[in-house]
């Protein structure tokens, strides 16, 4: 309207002075009580009624107040019909109107922030991270925004990270006051040691940082989330020396303190400082956390997935077995019958009014989320299933009933990922990398065959880069049982997600 595209109408005379401004719609709280005036005979103590209704979206109050409106429009020769339109007109504006200041004041501070979304979307998204950084699902939210702006979320980084999240090269650097059982004075107590130079060691880093401040479990969190991977990427060995590195540390402070520098502190109990350049820790055979592990910890220390999800494992599987990514089907708006595959979170059990049990909970993959609601029927056939922190193969549909509205998907059917995929596949194929691996992988891969006898067919990809691909079918005898197991078991000879299950043969 105001670019003349569209003529500008006015429903009455009277609008045009009333809404001249706003282009013959209603915009402002004050119209209302103007037109109410103009039209019905409303004294202003009744318009201001009507605005108080409208902004408490009284429905009572206002379904009273259309009577004495339509009323009041036809003693002043407004036929009934032209009243009760410009009456819906009225209740369709209070579902968004405000008065004119408080109007005013939104519209500055979204033209503001429109603004610097477009022109600064990196120092943006880490202004609303360092907002709601106590908030995990938002840090979620606002992570994903990220992604669709073509931002990457860089992890926390004890070398690298401040108190609060930062821009770092174009790219938004996680906070560490936004880890897990940091807090702001953890957080710059390691922010002020390192103004001396980069930590080197875990064992640096306790002598270094104020203990009193930065406890044992906030390392323990630093450590988890992946903040020490540039001193040392192997989490599992921080994690197990944390205890004998702190104690070092503080017998290390306590001699400094007593004026007592013993240069060889750090070597009393006969344990080399950990990941001390050029130095191999006395604790590198402890068990290496797995994939899922890693994860897990990660998701603990930050509240969500950040370096990777443990559905990326399945890209295949959902190219075989799934109608899409969650972030694919979401951004396309898709809507009807759908196979997806998620991780569960926020599950709530609930009751309808008639008593029955149901459940709501968010199903997320690496792309992307839904929320999805479980009614009493689907219910009773899967509700024992139903855990946080799980894989599933979802069945339902799709939904979206307005534009604005998040996608929400209605179960229909569901069941344990991996449980699943092992029903639905024929066969198994196993991902050799020949320019990596050497020939010894293949009598490991015998074994584990060897170990899991069952009715599955199995094929090996052999792969040498910018060489050659050949696809090798293993003898009948050596078919497989699917489990777990099996699929962890090759993928430690292999490397992660060489395996792949296929309905075909």
């Amino acid at each position: 309207r105001k670019l003349g595209q569209t003529k500008v109408t006015y429903e009455h005379p009277a609008f045009e002075k009333i809404l001249g401004d706003t282009y013959g719609v209603m915009v402002y709280q004050e119209q209302v009580m103007q037109i109410a005036s103009a039209i019905a005979g409303f004294t202003m103590g009744e318009g201001d009624i009507l605005r108080k209704a409208m902004g408490k979206k009284s429905i009572d109050v206002m379904t009273a107040l259309k009577e004495k409106f339509v009323k009041g429009c036809v003693d002043n020769k407004v036929p009934v019909a032209k009243a009760t339109k410009i009456w819906d007109q009225i209740e369709m504006f209070a579902g968004y109107g405000f008065n004119k200041s408080h109007s005013a004041a939104y519209a500055w501070i979204a033209y503001q922030t429109g603004y610097l979304k477009a022109n600064y979307p990196a120092y943006f998204v880490a202004a609303l991270l360092t907002m709601e950084k106590a908030n995990a699902d938002k840090l979620v939210a606002y992570s994903a925004e990220a992604r669709d702006l073509g931002l990457t979320v860089l992890p926390p980084n004890v070398n690298a990270s401040l108190a609060d999240f930062t821009v770092e090269n174009g790219a938004v650097r996680f906070a560490l006051s936004a880890v897990k059982n940091v807090g702001e004075g953890a957080a710059e107590s390691v922010v002020a040691a390192r103004k001396e130079g980069p930590f080197t060691s875990l064992d640096d880093f306790a002598s270094r940082v104020d203990m009193k401040t930065a406890n044992k479990r906030a390392v323990e969190s630093f450590i988890k989330s992946g903040s020490f991977d540039s001193v040392e990427p192997r989490r599992h060995v921080l994690f197990a020396e944390l205890e004998t590195s702190l104690d070092r540390a503080s017998r290390l402070r306590a001699d400094r303190e007593a004026g007592q520098s013993n240069l060889f502190g750090l070597m009393d109990d006969g344990l080399e400082p950990v990941a001390a350049p050029g130095r191999r820790s006395a604790l590198s055979d402890v068990p290496r956390w797995s994939e899922g592990e890693r994860l897990a910890f990660e998701k603990e220390s930050l509240g969500f997935y950040l370096s990777g999800h443990p559905i990326e494992r399945y890209k295949s599987e959902i190219q075989e077995f799934a109608s899409g990514t969650l972030g694919h089907l979401v951004k396309s708006r898709h809507t009807g019958e759908v196979t997806v595959m998620g991780l569960m979170s926020g599950l709530r059990l609930l009751k309808t009014k008639k008593g029955d049990r149901m459940a709501a909970c968010q199903i997320d993959d690496f792309e992307g989320s839904v929320e999805a609601v479980i009614y009493p029927e689907t219910y009773r056939q899967c509700g024992t299933k139903l855990k946080d922190d799980e894989a599933f193969l979802v069945r339902g549909k799709l939904e979206v009933k307005d534009d604005d509205e998040r996608p929400r998907l209605i179960v229909s059917d569901l069941a344990v990922l991996d449980s699943a995929l092992r029903m639905m596949a024929r066969s198994i194929r196993v991902r050799v990398d020949l320019a990596v691996l050497e020939e010894s992988v293949f009598a490991g891969i015998k074994r584990v065959l060897s170990n899991h006898p069952g009715e599955t067919a199995v094929s090996l990809e052999l792969l040498r880069p910018a060489e050659f691909m050949a696809l090798m079918r293993v003898e009948d005898k050596l078919r497989v049982k699917l489990t777990a197991d099996l699929v962890s078991h090759l993928e430690a000879l292999t490397g992660n997600g060489t395996v792949r299950l296929s309905r075909s043969v």
